[in-house]
């Protein structure tokens, strides 16, 4: 089966699967148990691929003029993968606002077991404080995932922009 041909495990796979990265778990599986065969290894998405990126890459370029320090190819690979760079801001965003919280629910969880506070309140303070942990896990686990995949992007498609 060539690369591409069919839709790849990550494009078949459900949120939950890509939000864990279980999708790769029976390529591990096999992995830990004998040495992968390239059929065996996942598939990349086809719109990671270089020969799906090189053209978009190639017109946000032709369109492009430095911005300010910017040269033009950093300005033209802003542009031809923008979803990616506002997802990874929202998720900064999103992660410095759980860490400012956090302080705030630790407060009030410590002010509620001091105060005598109805164990119902204790729980829900301590409930909102483990969900804002396990928030931050979550969207760290991705960002890295996001922000690692949005930069060998640009590298393949530099790589293809260069040699095409």
């Amino acid at each position: 089966m060539k690369c591409g041909q069919n839709l790849s495990e990550w494009e078949k796979a459900s949120t939950f699967s890509k939000l864990s990265f279980s999708v790769a778990n029976p390529m591990l599986c096999v992995g830990q148990e004998k040495p992968l065969e390239f059929d065996q290894l996942l598939l990349i998405p086809r719109k990671d691929r270089s020969d799906e990126m090189l053209p978009l890459l190639s017109e946000a370029y032709k369109n492009s003029k430095p911005f300010w320090f910017l040269p033009r190819l950093m300005v033209a690979l802003m542009k031809f993968r923008w979803v990616d760079l506002t997802y990874a801001a929202l998720m900064t965003i999103a992660d410095a606002t759980s860490m400012l919280i956090t302080p705030y629910l630790l407060r009030r969880l410590l002010a509620a077991l001091v105060n005598g506070d109805s164990d119902r309140q204790c729980y829900m303070w301590a409930a909102l404080l483990t969900g804002v942990g396990f928030f931050q896990v979550l969207n760290r686990h991705v960002f890295v995932f996001v922000t690692t995949r949005v930069g060998w992007n640009w590298k393949n498609a530099t790589t293809a922009l260069i040699h095409d």
